[in-house]
C-alpha cells in the first residue's frame, strides 16, 4: 500500500463503527431492496444488547466496590463495553439507512418492488 493510499484511507479514529459506516458508503447503492430489508432488520436485537451491556457495567461497578475485581480488570470491561457500544451505534446507523432507502425510492433510484413506499 502506497502513502497516497494509506492516507486517502484515513478515516479518523479506528473504530468499528466508522469503519461499518465506511464500508456501507461505499457499497449501499449496490444492494438489492431484499438485500436493504435485512440490512433495515440488523437493529432488531440492539435494545437486548444495550441491556446486556448496562447489565456487564452494573455488574462491574458492583464487584470493584466490593474489590471483588481488580481496577485493571474493572477497566477492561469497560473498554470492551465500550467498543460493543460503537458496534451497536453502527448497526442503528446502517438499518436506519437503509430503512430510508427502502421509505424514500424517489430519492436513491429504487423502483416498484424495490422499495417500501407502497406498504
Amino acid at each position: 500500500m502506497s502513502a497516497e493510499t494509506a492516507e486517502a484511507a484515513d478515516f479518523g479514529v479506528s473504530r468499528i463503527d466508522k469503519a461499518m459506516w465506511a464500508l456501507w458508503e461505499r457499497a449501499r447503492n449496490s444492494f438489492s431492496a431484499d438485500e436493504l430489508e435485512w440490512f433495515a432488520g440488523l437493529d432488531h436485537d440492539v435494545p437486548a444488547n444495550l441491556r446486556r451491556a448496562a447489565e456487564t457495567l452494573e455488574t462491574a461497578y458492583c464487584n470493584s466496590k466490593d474489590e471483588a475485581i481488580s481496577k485493571d480488570d474493572a477497566l477492561e470491561i469497560v473498554l470492551s463495553v465500550s467498543i460493543n457500544m460503537y458496534a451497536l451505534a453502527a448497526i442503528v446507523d446502517v438499518s436506519g439507512s437503509a430503512v430510508d432507502r427502502l421509505r424514500h425510492p424517489e430519492i436513491y433510484g429504487l423502483k416498484g418492488k424495490d422499495s417500501l413506499a407502497e406498504t
